[in-house]
């Protein structure tokens, strides 16, 4: 049987996890390789097409990681993400028309301010990447008996792919959706994102210091899930629970012929209320007046990221002062904090 004079490889994504780089946060992809005489894209030569066999021996395996959301075109115009690398090439060759498939899992090192440009691109839609890998190494022919003379060696010639796409196992296509929920719940926590919202909270208890503390956790979580008129609503909370603590605690500094600290933390919870009330009215408003329209609502949220940044970081940092302020009014805790 004679060979095609060429071959072509195909890519499927298996799935998107977290891996293991040290300090690093890494991005994991699992991807199906096989090579096959028929195909489309990008090929590699037949060098004997006389060969009983072909096996393809990897000895390099690199990987760039793409950002595709939005007009979509040539993976190589879409922005790089990150550069990987193969966690290990000691895995099977890849053996030509075989009808199986090689797994190579690719690793892609994200370092956090990538994580937050990548949180700030999704805006709390479905992330959406693009893979592409070049494959090099050894091809080794093997012929039936005769074909060589007695003696010699295999037949070897180095090969190289140019960049291969890596396609959805669903849908065939290059744009590779990772679920939303995915990403939230499983992808970033492993990731490591959020740190910069980690806030060490003082474990000193106070009346619904329980309740706040679900408030916040709800906000972090909204917030991240791109659900930023609940995630408003729930900082909200927090700063409407906490307003008796904060009056009861605020440092006396902050009192001054105009009011004491107390009556200012009191103003100041009530004015963050109204703030809060103002967006979620506006965000009423703003919809009811286009639904009435000609034309449809805007597709995006009109609270957005910014607004419930600000709302949350509000929170979060009135939060851990009541929790400090206890902490220095009490005798010392063998405890610590606990991240939220």
């Amino acid at each position: 049987m004679v060979l095609n004079p060429q071959c072509f490889f195909h890519l499927e994504l298996k799935s998107f996890d977290t891996g293991n780089s040290g300090f690093m946060p890494v991005l994991s992809a699992v991807v199906l390789v096989q090579v096959s005489s028929s195909g489309g894209g990008t090929n590699v030569q037949i060098e004997r097409t006389d060969a009983k066999s072909v096996q393809f021996v990897v000895l390099q395996a690199d990987a760039w990681l793409r950002w595709t959301a939005g007009p979509q075109g040539s993976l190589v115009n879409m922005p790089l993400v990150a550069k990987g690398y193969a966690r290990t090439l000691r895995t099977s060759n890849l053996v030509l028309n075989a009808g199986y498939e090689v797994e190579f899992e690719f690793q892609f090192p994200l370092q956090p301010t990538v994580l937050e440009g990548l949180e700030d691109a999704r805006a709390g839609n479905e992330p959406s990447f693009g893979i592409q890998v070049r494959f090099g190494g050894i091809a080794r022919y093997e012929f039936d008996e005769g074909a060589l003379p007695v003696g010699k060696m295999p037949y070897l010639v180095p090969f190289n792919t140019e960049d291969l796409e890596v396609v959805s196992h669903d849908e065939r296509m290059h744009t590779l959706t990772i679920e939303r929920s995915k990403w939230v719940e499983k992808l970033l926590p492993g990731l490591g994102y959020g740190n910069w919202l980690i806030y060490e909270v003082p474990v000193e208890n106070f009346e619904n210091s329980a309740q706040v503390d679900v408030y916040l956790r709800n906000a972090v979580k909204q917030f991240l899930s791109g659900e930023y008129k609940l995630s408003i609503a729930a900082s909200r909370d927090v700063v409407e629970t906490l307003e008796r603590e904060l009056g009861a605690n605020s440092n006396s500094a902050f009192g001054d012929r105009f009011g004491s600290a107390e009556k200012k933390a009191r103003k100041m919870t009530d004015a963050f209320g109204d703030l809060v009330q103002a967006m979620l009215a506006y965000q009423g408003s703003v919809k009811s007046l286009l639904a009435a329209g000609a034309h449809p609502e805007r597709p995006d949220e009109l609270v957005e990221r910014p607004d419930a940044e600000m709302a949350l970081s509000i929170a979060l940092a009135l939060r851990r002062y009541v929790g400090l302020r206890l902490r220095a009014s009490r005798p010392p805790s063998t405890e610590g904090g606990r991240p939220l």
